[in-house]
């Protein structure tokens, strides 16, 4: 039996040369489809690593949240908080920083007061050390210039007594 297309007619030729054509383009078409295929894949698989690495991460932070909130917890303040409506939070903060300010103040002029008086001190002390080096430097000039006069007083000494004899 033969093919209805192989009398190789015009028209028949036209319809073989559109189906195959046809088939090329759905060729093309399974190509890009399986490339646009991988890339999906490979996209997923780039997507699912990133949610492991998110979800380990959040698993941290989650841990690291619940530390930090029995701490806070812990902490004498959170109950006083807890007794505070969250409207009156502010105004409440506002307070104690108040408070903490007025009491620190006169600790801040009493550093301040001892700063200076530290200053004052190694000021005087400064002062006192150079004093001492003066003094131990006019001493040992003292000390050379008796030294030099009893030299002079022992070498003149045989020449009085030789004068006076």
């Amino acid at each position: 039996m033969e093919h209805p297309y192989a009398l190789g007619d015009a028209p028949s030729r036209v319809l073989l040369a559109g189906l195959k054509a046809e088939v090329e383009t759905c060729r093309n078409a399974v190509v890009a489809l399986d490339r646009q295929e991988a890339t999906a894949q490979a996209y997923q698989e780039n997507n699912h690593q990133r949610l492991t690495a998110l979800a380990s991460e959040q698993q941290a932070l989650a841990a690291a949240i619940q530390q930090h909130a029995d701490a806070w917890n812990a902490h004498p303040l959170a109950e006083k908080l807890h007794a505070i409506s969250p409207a009156e939070r502010p105004t409440w903060f506002v307070a104690r920083n108040q408070a903490m300010r007025k009491h620190l103040a006169p600790l801040a002029s009493e550093e301040t007061a001892w700063r200076q008086a530290e200053k004052a001190r190694a000021t005087a002390q400064a002062t006192r050390d150079q004093a001492q080096r003066k003094q131990s430097a006019a001493r040992d000039a003292a000390s050379a210039a008796q030294a030099n006069l009893d030299r002079t007083a022992k070498a003149s000494s045989p020449q009085r007594l030789a004068k006076t004899k």
